[in-house]
């Protein structure tokens, strides 16, 4: 981030405005897709009467582990199912799961069937993560993710003693999460930049910039290997502006709750919601001194190491300090290329 803008901020601010504005970085998940491969045992009796319920699956990346979820299907009835030893449960339809958390990019298990009559089959298999496998450039575990992207921006604002005007500006976002306990904690660092304004509707010829930083923390609530995911985020933002008109030093906690499915296709959507009181300028007012924001976010890979991501924010912003009041409204349309 260049200071250089908080310099210009606090030279050109006014004393009070508002501003609402996203710095959304959604928590990724990282996935890669994996197979699981028969692995020829001169002890193995083989297992003709398994399925398997897709060829590749998904496996997810959570440092030091990979998870995944592997499901199949035993399509003659059996008494008993042992994966590495351990019995696991066969449903009345002959379907099963099995998951795992592994620390390389292939891992082998044992599958022992016996069956009503005491007969015994065997056979050895691997889950293989194809991109470690096959590509000669490998992309090494890491708690590390990071975002960067461009969006349009629409502001609307209105103040007492300004005459209301709306702004079209190039936003930029960046993002970084941390996996402090991997699928559990996260930390997330985000910040914006309206770089430029792309046009205005002030009669006077005024115009706003702003500039804001965040930092949350996310509890998992619901976690791998459902495809909805619940993540609790809670945290401290700060805001600022330069321009003709502006503010200084907005600042105050978050409440971020957020929301996301996954697709079979290893595509996502994700959606938020955010409550942020103000107490830059009152303590004690929470209810006119607030922001509220949603959003929502589809992302797709675009190979092995990136993502794309597209979304959607609305936010709105309330300030009253003595008989001065603001107001502003955002929408913003982004993509962003996460890794």
């Amino acid at each position: 981030m260049n200071y250089r803008y908080l310099a210009l901020a606090i030279c050109f601010g006014l004393s009070f405005s508002a501003v609402a504005q996203q710095t959304v970085s959604p928590t990724e998940v990282v996935r890669r897709k994996a197979a699981v491969l028969e692995s020829k045992s001169s002890l193995d009796t083989g297992i003709p009467f398994l399925q398997w319920e897709k060829e590749s699956i998904w496996i997810e990346e959570h440092v030091p582990l990979l998870y995944c979820m592997i499901k199949g299907r035993l399509l003659e009835p059996m008494q008993q199912l042992q994966v590495n030893g351990k019995v696991m449960t066969i449903k009345s339809d002959g379907k099963f799961e099995i998951f795992f958390k592994f620390p390389s990019s292939v891992h082998d298990f044992k599958i022992t069937l016996i069956s009503k009559n005491q007969k015994t089959y065997r056979s050895h298999f691997q889950v293989v993560d194809l991109h470690q496998r096959f590509l000669s450039t490998k992309k090494p575990l890491t708690r590390a993710h990071y975002s960067a992207g461009l969006g349009y921006t629409l502001i609307h604002y209105q103040q007492s003693t300004v005459s209301p005007f709306h702004e079209g500006a190039l936003t930029f976002k960046g993002g970084f999460t941390y996996e402090l306990k991997p699928d559990v904690w996260d930390l997330n660092l985000g910040s914006f930049l309206n770089v430029f304004t792309l046009k205005s509707s002030s009669a006077d010829g005024d115009s706003i910039r702003y500039l804001g930083l965040n930092a949350k923390v996310g509890y998992h609530l619901i976690t791998f290997p459902s495809p909805i995911r619940l993540i609790l985020n809670a945290g401290i933002y700060y805001n600022t502006s330069f321009g003709t008109v502006g503010f200084l030093d907005m600042f105050g906690p978050q409440l971020y709750p957020e929301v996301r499915y996954l697709f079979a296709n290893n595509h996502a959507l994700t959606t938020y919601g955010k409550y942020s009181p103000s107490v830059a300028h009152s303590l004690s007012d929470f209810g006119k001194n607030r922001e509220i924001a949603t959003g929502l976010h589809y992302s797709f890979p675009l190979n092995s190491f990136y993502r794309l991501s597209v979304g959607i924010d609305y936010s709105e912003l309330f300030l009253l300090r003595g008989a001065d009041s603001a107001q502003t409204s955002t929408f913003s349309l982004s993509s962003a290329l996460l890794f």
